[in-house]
């Protein structure tokens, strides 16, 4: 089952604007994604929430997050998925400083309180499984009095969350030369949803 969400997760974000960025050619990009994915469902699934959807026994959508305290991940983690991470960067080094460069700037924007961290949202197209996705973790988010970080390079993605009780805490800023503009927000214990959602 693991290896269908890896799958459902690199097919959502091969177009991703921060990832065709760093990795311009796709078949480098896919097979980053790949590896990626491999480490991150795996320590989510050990460290963090991972919620998966199914309909008819087939994955249709996936979310990775964190509780407070769980990102970034521990020197023990990054360790355990070295190898993965030594494929990435042995497949796109320039590729894997840009996202470093990203990361490095996404840390400098966050918030200091301690919150959840919303990392990785993935629905099949025609499911609509990314609002349930999104409320289950914001229930629990909600009952353990826990605010949501998020970040996105997708204006829809960030609209989506708007609705969803999201405030803005970064608005469209490049986190590198060159780099697609990353939109960064904080859902606060018990926002509430729009009316138009």
């Amino acid at each position: 089952m693991l290896d269908k969400t890896v799958a459902l997760l690199v097919d959502a974000f091969l177009d991703s604007p921060l990832f065709v960025t760093a990795f311009p050619s796709e078949p480098t990009r896919e097979s980053v994604l790949r590896a990626l994915f491999d480490a991150l469902v795996d320590d989510t699934a050990r460290f963090g929430g991972l919620h998966i959807a199914c309909c008819d026994a087939v994955i249709v959508g996936a979310l990775l997050w964190y509780g407070p305290g769980a990102y970034p991940m521990t020197l023990s983690r990054i360790l355990r998925q070295l190898p993965r991470f030594l494929a990435i960067a042995a497949t796109s080094p320039r590729g894997l400083l840009e996202l470093r460069r990203a990361q490095q700037a996404f840390e400098l924007r966050r918030p200091q309180e301690p919150h959840a961290q919303a990392c990785w949202l993935a629905g099949r197209a025609g499911e609509r499984v990314g609002m349930q996705l999104a409320r289950a973790l914001m229930r629990e988010a909600d009952n353990n009095n826990w605010s949501i970080y998020l970040e996105t390079q997708n204006e829809r993605t960030k609209n989506f969350y708007r609705r969803m009780g999201c405030e803005l805490i970064a608005d469209g800023f490049e986190c590198f030369p060159g780099a697609p503009l990353t939109w960064i927000m904080l859902r606060r214990p018990g926002a509430g949803l729009a009316r138009h959602v």
